[in-house]
């Protein structure tokens, strides 16, 4: 023990206090490169996801705490890492610098090393100083309580003892209780009963290491205080920058520092459902002591983000839950992550079903309710409702509440009275109205669960208090879902195999999930080295997944329940998602894709067995590589799009297209079993290609654009082609593109050939058909002649004068007579005399033959042998009526 020191205060209401620097009883550590915690607590994260939004601390005042060291100081070396900042010397003791003091400082506020630089009000206490006049036990004969403070929050990276340790605890908690001050508290790196303060307070937040060389659990103080209960809430990896040890002393000021980033962005009043004022101020619900140490406690991982530093066994790999409220006791919640702490906070307060919120809760969440369980009994029940992702996924959630600690006489000396109130929290399917877990210790104020959830179930966390109990308390609640297990080597690549890169071990088999999310800052590949079998594979990041084979290993979807599914969320960013691996499909497959980038399968997709693959989500999922296709195989588009680079029957047509609701891209010429658009579109790409397939529907709500490129008369060179062997049922629009091409008068384009064609497309939906004033893209339903039946079989497009209705290339009296016969016809086709495609033949087609009467095209293509069948038939007198009138329009052309 080094530099401990006692002090003998005077008998009225003083103690001996015994106070020593955390990092003064170290864990021996070899000299080594040093870390920078940033990269291990989620920033870098947090970073890229706000941008220029990312809170400093700003604002928020700090008050560090300092054992003196073998010398007797305590301050702060002064260093340009301290400009623009005010550390005020508030215990005014004769003192030189502390380096433990300037490296605590460097982690909690320093400009080069601290997550919360902005960080510019410092109180500086000597620890004997601040727990006595300077704070805690203020003198005065009336005993009085803790003074109120604009500090926010104290860190304590020392070990300290009074002769009054219960008197002491009860102040210390006090003051989270009455004042929302937030201590954030070191543990002692050995063995030390000593020293049992702060670490034994119910309301602070207690800090260890994540490689587990600290002091966990509380020491028995009194019946209030009793021995151990879990500590420590969080851990961090304990780097500081300045020195080669590992101490907890290191690890305290990353939570504050932490700690400061979630009190700036908690200002924003829109975040919270209400205020309410303490003994200091009136603060949002999301700044109150209890709901930062739940954001902190459900953000927690189990564990390390970043680059491990395994020499020195910074990742606390073996996490077990072994306490009554579902931690370890070693580790607590976990490793200290800001990035999901701060998505929690911004998910904004959600009030629970019994305080009025109808709808369900979100991704992340949280809610303050400032009295529950009432004094008459009622309100014993906070029911919070969620939604679990599309795929198997777990739900973390803390509840927190802190030790009730009154001064019973106020202004008449401080007399605490501690009063613990029991809360349960359970997690219920809401589904099947089962049981799924439950946190029920009898002496924590902290419950958690963490709890493997269902894809596509409703859940309820269920806050309670014990039957036959009268009391009022408040509690704070924060949630999250994760991945069930989720690549976490975020600095550079690495191999799938590699079981200490996944948070559960290297997945493959038919209940294994892989999972892809927001830990990396930059772009990653991922080697895969070894084939798998998924059951699922979930993306969400800011940055590019790169899934790259070795060789030619594949990634087998078979799901032991259910459908296979990739997943693609948009809960942390919107990226393109990368697979190069083949996909053999041994299941069923739901492609869910919710971002705004795009999910790539390049490595090809082998459907052999012939499933059912349904896209469903806004976003797009593209197919590259050899495709294989068994019988029975479909791929059914109900939302966003899917773009197929290579085509689903180079091997055989035997899938089954099916758009409802989405669209299809065909970007590589495609051999298909069948066509069916219900609800969607067709898109050929960016360059003409051909759709063989038996049959196709295109349905109303359909639509369908043909790129036209050139005039050779060559489907699938010149312009795009959709050939039906067997069947063709058309309807819905017709979109024809021409980009820099413009056909010229008699160019035609078969774009739709068909053993049978039936229906027809709507022609209030043809856009892209006019070609100048005169003269446009004619399209027209017509017989082959070579099937010797007289069914339609093929829609061709003619570039013809407009009024040129049966396609012959002159405007003539049969044109004329078409109007005529169709007049006033509400459903027609270019051929019934429709020539502005506005949905009707009226006056104005009328007056286009008018306009163009005998204009020819110089070289007239061959006549069709048969026109479509007429629809519509005025009574003959209309068509006498119009013939009449050709000499007056005639009259009116001036060409």
């Amino acid at each position: 023990m080094q530099d401990r020191r006692d002090y003998l205060i005077g008998a009225d209401c003083r103690w001996a206090w015994a106070v020593v620097a955390v990092c003064l009883v170290l864990t021996a550590a070899a000299p080594r490169a040093q870390a920078v915690y940033r990269d291990l607590v989620g920033y870098p994260v947090l970073t890229d996801y706000l941008g220029v939004d990312l809170p400093d601390g700003s604002g928020i005042a700090v008050a560090q705490v300092e054992a003196t060291d073998a010398g007797g100081d305590y301050l702060v070396n002064p260093s340009s890492q301290w400009n623009g900042k005010t550390i005020t010397d508030v215990s005014a003791i004769a003192s030189g610098v502390s380096v433990h003091a300037t490296n605590v400082a460097l982690n909690l506020y320093g400009l080069s090393f601290s997550i919360a630089p902005g960080i510019t009000d410092i109180e500086l206490y000597e620890a004997i100083d601040w727990q006595q006049d300077g704070f805690l036990t203020p003198t005065g004969g009336s005993n009085p309580p803790p003074p109120t403070t604009g500090v926010r929050i104290v860190n304590h990276s020392y070990i300290t003892s009074a002769t009054n340790n219960g008197n002491a605890l009860r102040r210390f908690d006090y003051t989270a209780h009455a004042d929302d001050l937030i201590h954030v508290v070191g543990l002692p790196n050995t063995i030390n009963g000593d020293f049992p303060l702060w670490k034994t307070a119910y309301n602070g937040i207690t800090v260890g290491r994540t490689d587990a060389a600290h002091i966990a659990g509380t020491f028995g103080i009194d019946t209030v205080y009793n021995t151990g209960r879990n500590v420590p809430t969080v851990v961090t990896p304990a780097y500081t920058a300045n020195d080669s040890s590992l101490a907890t002393s290191w690890a305290t000021p990353m939570v504050s520092a932490g700690v400061a980033l979630l009190l700036e962005t908690a200002q924003d009043g829109s975040l919270s459902n209400g205020t309410y004022t303490n003994r200091t101020r009136t603060i949002n619900h999301a700044e109150g002591s209890e709901v930062v140490k739940a954001m902190l406690m459900a953000g927690a991982d189990r564990h390390v983000l970043g680059p491990r530093d395994t020499a020195n066994a910074d990742d606390l790999l073996d996490y077990t839950v072994d306490t009554d409220n579902n931690l370890d006791s070693r580790y607590g919640a976990g490793s200290l992550n800001t990035y999901h702490s701060h998505r929690i906070l911004t998910a904004g307060e959600h009030d629970s079903t019994q305080d009025g919120q109808a709808a369900d809760g979100g991704y992340y969440g949280w809610d303050y309710d400032p009295g529950f369980g009432g004094i008459g009994g009622d309100n014993e029940v906070g029911s919070y409702f969620l939604e679990a992702p599309s795929v198997d996924a777990q739900l973390v959630a803390s509840l927190v509440w802190n030790l009730d600690v009154d001064d019973v006489v106020p202004g008449a000396g401080f007399a605490a009275v501690a009063s613990f109130n029991n809360l349960d929290l359970s997690l219920y399917n809401d589904d099947t109205a089962t049981l799924v877990d439950s946190s029920d210790s009898l002496d924590e104020n902290t419950e958690h669960i963490f709890a493997d959830v269902e894809a596509d179930t409703r859940y309820e966390l269920r806050v309670t208090k014990p039957l036959l109990t009268l009391f009022e308390q408040d509690y704070a609640i924060a949630w999250r879902f994760k991945p069930a297990n989720q690549w976490e080597r975020s600095h550079d690549g690495g191999a799938w195999s590699n079981g200490a890169y996944w948070t559960a071990g290297v997945p493959d088999g038919n209940d294994a999930d892989a999972s892809f999310h927001e830990t990396i800052s930059d772009p990653r590949t991922i080697d895969l080295d070894q084939s798998v079998t998924l059951r699922s594979m979930w993306f969400d990041a800011m940055h590019t997944y790169t899934i790259s084979p070795v060789a030619a290993q594949t990634i087998t979807l078979d799901s032991d329940s259910g459908d296979a599914r990739l997943y693609v969320t948009n809960f942390h960013g919107d990226a393109d998602q990368l697979v190069g691996a083949k996909l053999v499909l041994a299941d069923d497959l739901v492609v869910e894709h919710l971002s705004g980038g795009q999910l790539a399968t390049t490595g090809g997709l082998d459907n052999a067995a012939g499933h059912a693959v349904t896209k469903i989500g806004s976003g797009q999922w593209r197919i590259d590589g050899a495709q294989t296709h068994g019988s029975g195989a479909t791929l059914t588009i109900n939302d966003g799009s899917v773009r197929v680079d290579s085509d689903a029957g180079a091997g055989g047509a035997n899938l089954t297209v099916t758009v409802d609701g989405g669209a299809v891209d065909f970007k590589a010429d495609q051999n298909l079993l069948a066509l069916n658009v219900v609800d969607g579109s067709v898109a050929f790409g960016s360059s003409p290609g051909l759709i063989n397939t038996n049959n196709v529907t295109l349905g109303a709500g359909s639509s369908i654009a043909f790129d036209l490129a050139g005039a050779g008369g060559v489907g699938g060179v010149d312009f795009d082609q959709l050939n039906a062997s067997a069947g063709a049922s058309l309807g819905g629009a017709l979109e024809l593109e021409t980009g820099g091409f413009t056909p010229a008068l008699g160019d035609a384009f078969v774009i739709v050939t068909a053993d049978s064609l039936t229906g027809r497309f709507d022609n209030s939906a043809v856009s892209g058909a006019a070609i100048d004033a005169i003269s446009s893209l004619a399209v027209l339903y017509e017989d082959a002649g070579t099937d010797g039946d007289a069914d339609l079989d093929l829609v061709r497009l003619l570039a013809t004068y407009n009024g040129d209705a049966n396609g012959d290339g002159t405007v003539s009296l049969i044109d004329l007579n078409a109007v005529g016969l169709n007049f006033g016809a509400t459903d027609p086709t270019w051929q019934m005399g429709d020539f502005n495609y506005d949905g009707e033949v009226s006056l104005i087609d009328l007056n286009t033959i008018g306009a163009n009467f005998g204009l020819a095209i110089p070289t007239t293509p061959a006549a069709p042998a048969a026109a479509f069948a007429v629809a519509v038939i005025p009574e003959p007198a209309a068509g006498l009526l119009l013939l009449a009138g050709l000499p007056l329009l005639l009259g009116r052309r001036t060409r």
